[in-house]
């Protein structure tokens, strides 16, 4: 356990600048969707519609919540960081397994998405408290959905990153991994697409597909694929970690 919480904070305070400067990003920007929240139910002549109500309120919600699940999964730099320090190599001499660096490494970016997903849980609460008309499931939802996505673009990201032997390949293979998650987002943005609106959905106003949507992002099947996306996701993270730990360079 000792080993671990040494690995893990290793990692949390090497990326701490990166961490702190993510936060506050994501704090202005909640701070910036509760007080147009507020402002928008505190005046009681300009009281919205329901559909209203519930479309404005998931939307100042759930924008925190993607730039929060964005920041919670994506890269944070620790690997080119420890590629360019040398740290790489010397870890290598170092007691700590390839399973026990990747275990780490899975461990550290649980606290980020902890704690982005405790400023969204809030964030979340305040806007259901004040408009009463969704619950906080919808929002972690989609708080997850970001997260899994920007996860699973991390793992690809760092595992091309770790490639680099030392400082000087790290310009060529970042470039290398910049495109091969680009890629990868490409094609999660395909398969994530509607192949198209049928003349049903075409025709209904926008009232009923406000709800309709609302109702589908916070359905429990919704909650089930989401969370079930977000473990597989883990263990891809893990795996590819626990590989590139493991690798030697020749």
């Amino acid at each position: 356990m000792k080993l671990y919480r040494s690995l893990v904070y290793r990692e949390l305070r090497a990326t701490r600048k990166h961490f702190w400067l993510m936060f506050l990003l994501f704090s202005l920007t909640a701070a910036l969707m509760m007080t147009a929240v507020f402002f928008m139910f505190s005046d009681p002549s300009e009281v919205p519609t329901p559909a209203e109500s519930l479309a404005l309120c998931v939307l100042m919600a759930g924008i925190p919540a993607t730039l929060g699940g964005v920041m919670a999964g994506t890269n944070n730099g620790l690997q080119k960081a420890d590629v360019s320090s040398g740290w790489k190599r010397y870890s290598y001499a170092l007691p700590p397994t390839a399973a026990q660096k990747a275990t780490s490494d899975l461990l550290a970016k649980l606290v980020y998405i902890a704690v982005f997903g405790l400023g969204v849980a809030v964030m979340t609460f305040y806007c259901a408290a004040i408009s009463g008309s969704f619950s906080t499931i919808h929002v972690m939802n989609v708080y997850l959905a970001f997260t899994s996505v920007a996860m699973l673009c991390n793992a690809v990201y760092s595992s091309v990153i770790m490639l680099a032997k030392d400082k000087n390949q790290l310009k060529y293979v970042g470039i290398i991994g910049f495109f091969s998650t680009a890629v990868l987002f490409r094609v999660l943005g395909i398969f994530g697409m509607k192949p198209g609106a049928s003349s049903e959905d075409s025709e209904m106003i926008p009232e009923e597909i406000i709800f309709r949507i609302v109702d589908k992002v916070g359905s429990g099947k919704t909650s089930l694929c989401v969370l079930g996306m977000f473990i597989a996701v883990c263990v891809i993270y893990y795996v590819a970690m626990r590989l590139m730990h493991g690798r030697r360079e020749a």
